[in-house]
């Protein structure tokens, strides 16, 4: 019998990583070659061949807690798939993998760093019940530690003779405060950096070192080699003065005896002219023309020498600010680090510092090495760093033993600000294959198809690759065209080549970035409504339109920018998500929000006060904001009068007293109610989530705002003030809190270049493409290897200028950050690239688009489509105005651009849609129509405080019940339970806990509910007829259009006798009465959704199915429904007239 419980089939590249499992290894697997499943396989493969090892002896390391969970959901499955074909002994192996399947090492590194810690606490003087401090709590501490810090330098003694405090002191004078602890709030940041030089002569070397790098690759150029060939220019002639003036400046410049300084300083004094000069002073026109070419070929190589510059006064003054800079952030880190020891707190670079430490001791590395733990694998290697590896490798048997599997892309490497060193790849991978490891190169893409590959190998073949006169050829990563990737899939005959767009290139920002947003905007509605672009449908397979669905535009950053999409997407009526968004806590909802809590903690905080009255909250005009601020006083004390004013006159409906009347109950209870329930309360007393549905993207705040209601019961015991310092703090600190992804299956997904690392999507536009690095020119502080200081805004001389002169040594340290943020741009090109499966888009915007020349290039030599820049499209909502409540809704004032699809009709509704159909009284009519009103209108219904709810305490519904008696049947825990009763019951438990129901006497109950249904089920006729089929296929998931409407879901099972007759089973966990009339009489309402099951069927295989219902309570009675009878059933299907029914709900029908 064949079932779809084996292993996935692997190519040569994964076998080989899968099944060398006496050597360690590093893997290169580029992007959709299959890295998770070989992770998967190889822990599954290492325990097949090691019986006597436990499933903790196997670790893995992620890179986060989300594909830790995915990693070990997939082991779980392939350890229930070997239970289910194995015997004997094998079985009770595997049972016991399952078993401790919650103590499995497969982890982030700070997970198992908190582990070894907490095991070895007293060896590094810590609690062993420390708490881990995140990065919201760890940015709290800082600004804590920031405050006492500059409470220190403020009661210092100027005199102490300390020149490093003396430092610090002209830093808080010379720097702006607000500057100064930008700088220091991100101390963390600068830990672990070598100190600034500590004298000027330092600098200066390296000045030289520079100056004369730069001044030889001038005077070898072709361009020098030109200019001084020419013989005898003429000097009369103000061309030939100029050739004149550079051919004594190159030869300066070659000459050792020369100071560099002199060398730089007439390199750069030279003039360059290019109408200079008359023909009749030359001997011909063309040695004139060929002086004038090679003058501008020189000034072009001059260009090196731009920023490259020394002055001692300058250097000195730079250095002890540096100086300055680099005390003040040690004591910040230090009494940051002595507060984390008050707390019982580490951070994760603790965890990291202090579980390397460990593991550097030989007793404490015999305990885990060889022991405890027998083989490493580490994923997504390309984004650790050196501390990270010394762990892994101290964690692990030697590498020589086959200990360590590390695999990853260093094209990928895209987390350099989390800490990540792309060259640690290449270093551990030498390590290994020095040890005699093995090192594999996965390149078979799995993703995208034949044509699409093939381009982005050519671009990326142009684009990856070390930049000329780089400080950092270190940080790229070149594109190796013998690991090429090669495609699985070929193309299909209509595919489409990538395609480049360079918008409003003459445009400067924002105005070029509008003009791209609405481009692409336009661009994909056109797409979609005409229909003209085909993909493959990754559930059946087959080529379809394309869909908003389909579509991911990606960013490199939010900052500034994602606003301008989701306007654009708004105004050409394109329906979109934003996925790990704008940065949360920036959200216009949640600063709504947060500014009402802020002006609750203090009435007297005008711009609070006038934030939240302005919002959707309160809704006051901004004639109503006049007319309180011309009271004078507080506004606070305005509203106040202003309400009472109004009372007066019986105005009592008027929003200024209702926004007096609501702030002051508020202002009564927020100093004594949990931060949750405040804002529970706010919400439902302001009518917000009413109020904001209505706005474009409703749905998309509603979700973020139920989403900082969980923020709030997480910080449940903070006091308002505290809640609203963590805000404000996880705001500044940039911690991205994501906003909530809905369900973007009929949407285009916006997310950043980062947030769609690891995934995949039919359709990407790359936009605002780039590969520049954009240094923050604000920054005071700069760091690459060492930190440096921009100058201060005030001069020493009391001059506003300051800021605008640079020390060498800052530009040096510019320029080595800016080189390595050059190479990770490369990278990022790549990994937006390679997310897309059937089309590519990229486009760029304004002046940058002009100066992408690598990227030009590039194109070029990949055959890159590269059309001509779109017309700015017609702007739908060009002329706005304020649309007042009148009852109709915003969208009335979109453009007429169709409407995208309510939303694809699933197996679900049509089988309420029969329930409904064929109720039996009125009640149950009621209660499906109220089913499918609250599925369609969600957003309109509960409040948020029952939208989140205990699982664990409560006992699951009918339907939860029947979805985990259909896990347990995926896996074939009804044979498992003749065979070994108390493992059938361990896989159920297992079931059950994945679910999320975690108490052990809620998890009980459940196990038993489930049980009595499987034993019930297993002595059934169907059973028997499963289990003796030719082939099963179960769970088996299908897509059919049918009257322009599709439909999807999932078969319970399909299966094939041995004289090739094809059955559809549908298992049902209704409770109807046990006799059969009354089984079949209720069977009926899920007629409509058999025959389209039967339709999909035949559509898929060509058979003509016969289906039955079989209800897991009474096992016994099968109704079973012929052919015949499901295309009757079919006939009278009119899937458009569903929708439209559907469509006619209102939320309160």
């Amino acid at each position: 019998m064949q079932d779809s419980t084996a292993r996935p089939r692997l190519d040569d590249q994964q076998r080989l990583a899968v099944e060398t499992l006496d050597r360690s290894a590093a893997v290169v697997a580029g992007a959709g070659t299959g890295k998770t499943t070989v992770l998967v396989e190889r822990f599954i493969a290492l325990l097949d061949a090691n019986p006597d090892w436990p499933i903790t002896a196997v670790v893995a390391i992620t890179f986060t807690e989300s594909a830790a969970e995915e990693m070990r959901s997939r082991v779980r499955q392939r350890i229930l798939q070997r239970i289910s074909t194995a015997k004997g002994e094998d079985r009770r192996r595997w049972a016991e993998h399952l078993s401790r399947i919650e103590a499995t090492r497969i982890s982030t590194i700070h997970g198992l760093c908190s582990e070894v810690i907490r095991a070895n606490a007293a060896a590094v003087g810590v609690d062993p019940g420390f708490q881990v401090a995140d990065e919201a709590s760890a940015a709290v501490l800082m600004k804590d530690a920031l405050a006492i810090a500059l409470r220190d330098f403020a009661g210092a003694d100027p005199e102490t003779g300390d020149p490093n405090a003396a430092a610090a002191q002209e830093v808080l004078t010379r720097y702006d405060r607000t500057d100064v602890e930008e700088v220091l709030l991100s101390a963390k940041q600068y830990a672990g950096l070598e100190p600034p030089p500590a004298a000027v002569d330092t600098i200066e070397a390296m000045f030289e070192r520079a100056a004369e790098s730069r001044i030889a690759e001038i005077c070898a150029s072709d361009a020098a080699r030109d200019i001084l060939s020419i013989d005898a220019p003429p000097a009369a002639d103000k061309q030939g003065s100029l050739v004149l003036a550079a051919q004594a400046s190159l030869r300066a410049a070659a000459d050792p005896d020369i100071p560099t300084a002199e060398k730089v300083a007439s390199l750069k004094a030279l003039k360059f002219h290019k109408s200079y000069g008359s023909v009749k002073n030359w001997a011909n026109e063309q040695q004139f023309q060929f002086a004038k070419d090679s003058m501008a070929s020189l000034k072009t190589e001059i260009k090196a020498l731009e920023d490259l510059a020394f002055d001692r006064d300058l250097e000195e003054t730079a250095l002890v600010l540096t100086h300055g800079w680099h005390t003040l952030i040690h004591h910040v880190l230090a009494v940051y680090e002595e507060l984390k020891r008050r707390n019982d707190t580490l951070d994760f670079d603790d965890l990291e510092v202090k579980a390397e430490i460990l593991l550097m001791r030989p007793d404490v590395r015999r305990r885990y090495a060889g022991r405890e733990i027998q083989h490493v694998m580490v994923d997504e290697f390309q984004d650790t760093n050196h501390r990270q590896w010394n762990i892994a490798q101290g964690l692990a048997p030697d590498l020589m033993d086959g200990g360590v599997f590390i695999v990853g892309d260093p094209k990928q490497s895209i987390y350099a600000f989390r800490g990540a060193d792309v060259t640690i790849f290449k270093a551990a991978s030498e390590q290994i294959q020095r040890a005699g490891g093995l090192i594999v190169h996965m390149n078979r893409s799995y993703r995208t198809h034949s044509a699409l590959v093939g381009q982005l190998n050519r671009l990326f073949d142009g684009v990856m690759k070390p930049l000329p006169g780089t400080t950092r050829p270190e940080q790229f990563v070149t594109f190796d065209e013998t690991h090429a990737l090669t495609a699985q899939r070929e193309s299909p005959d209509d595919h489409l080549d990538v395609q480049f767009f360079s918008v409003a290139p003459d445009g400067t920002k924002p105005k070029s970035i509008i003009t791209e947003a609405q481009v692409i905007a336009a661009h994909i509605r056109d797409i979609v409504t005409r229909k003209s672009l085909t993909v493959i449908d990754r559930t059946t397979q087959q080529p379809r339109p394309a869909s908003y669905g389909d579509f991911a535009v990606l960013l490199r950053s939010f900052r500034g920018n994602s606003g301008y999409f989701e306007q654009a997407f708004v105004e050409f009526g394109v329906p979109y998500v934003t996925q790990s968004g704008r940065g949360f806590y920036d959200r216009r909802e949640i600063r709504d929000l947060i500014e009402l809590l802020k002006a609750l903690r203090n009435p007297s905080d005008d711009l609070a006060l006038a934030a939240a009255l302005h919002s959707p909250l309160f809704a006051l005009s901004d004639v109503d904001l006049i007319t309180l601020r011309s009271r004078g006083g507080t506004l606070y004390e305005a509203l106040d009068e202003e309400a009472a004013l109004q009372a007066e006159h019986e105005s009592l409906e008027h929003p200024i007293v209702f926004a007096h009347t609501i702030f002051d109950g508020l202002c009564a209870v927020s100093g004594h109610l949990p931060a949750d329930t405040l804002l529970l309360r706010i919400i439902a007393e302001t009518n917000y989530l009413a109020s904001i549905g209505r706005l474009p993207g409703g749905r998309q705040m509603r979700a973020n705002v139920e989403k900082l209601v969980d923020i709030a019961r997480e910080q449940r015991t903070a006091a308002l003030p505290d809640f609203i310092a963590f805000l404000e703090v996880s705001r500044e600190a940039e911690v991205k809190e994501a906003g909530v992804a809905l369900d973007s299956g009929a949407s285009v997904r916006l997310t950043t270049i980062h947030g769609s690392k690891g995934l995949e999507f039919p359709v990407v536009w790359l936009a605002s493409v780039s590969l520049k690095s954009h240094p923050n020119n604000r920054a005071k502080v700069i760091a690459a290897e060492s930190i440096a200081c921009r100058m201060p805004q005030l001069a020493e001389d009391g001059s506003t200028n300051g800021s605008k002169l640079k020390s060498f040594w800052f530009t040096w340290t510019q320029q080595r950050k800016q080189d390595a943020a050059a190479a990770e741009a490369q990278r990022l090109f790549y990994v937006a690239a390679t997310r897309a499966r059937d089309a590519l888009f990229i486009s760029a915007s304004g002046k940058d688009s002009n100066s992408l020349n690598a990227l030009s290039e590039a194109l070029d030599g990949a055959a890159i489509q590269t059309p001509s820049p779109p017309q700015t499209p017609h702007k739908p909502l060009e002329a706005r105005v304020r649309v007042e409540d009148t009852g109709f809704p915003l969208a009335e004032t979109s453009p007429a651009a169709p409407p995208p699809s309510r939303r694809r009709l699933t197996a679900t509704d049509i089988a309420d849609y029969g329930s409904l159909e064929n109720a039996d009284s009125d009640t149950e009519r009621d209660y499906y129509h109220h089913r499918i009103a609250r599925r369609l209108h969600a957003d309109d219904y509960e409040p948020i405080e029952t939208l989140t709810y205990d699982t664990e305490n409560s006992m699951p519904s009918q339907r939860r019940i029947g979805s985990l008696v259909h896990s347990a049947l995926l896996y074939r825990v009804d044979i498992l339970m003749k065979d070994d009763p108390e493992r059938a019951y361990q896989v159920i438990d297992s079931l059950v806990w994945e679910a999320g129901f975690t108490l052990s006497e809620a998890r009980r109950m459940i196990v038993e509910r489930v049980r009595s249904y499987l034993e019930a089920y297993a002595e059934s006729p169907v059973a028997r007829a499963i289990e003796q089929a030719k082939e099963v296929y179960r769970e088996l998931p299908f897509v059919i259009e049918r009257d322009g409407q599709l439909v999807h879901g999932k078969m319970d099972l399909v299966f094939v006798d041995h004289e090739d007759r094809w059955t559809i089973i549908d298992f049902k966990t209704d409770s109807v009465s046990d006799n059969a009339a009354a089984i079949t009489t209720h069977a009926r309402r899920y007629m409509l959704q058999l025959a389209v099951y039967a339709a999909a069927l035949r559509e898929r295989v060509g058979a003509t199915p016969t289906a039955q219902v079989v209800y897991l309570r009474y096992p016994r009675h099968v109704v079973t429904l012929p052919p015949a009878e499901l295309d009757r059933e079919l006939a009278r299907l009119k899937l458009d007239a569903i929708a439209a029914h559907f469509d006619s709900f209102s939320p309160h029908t």
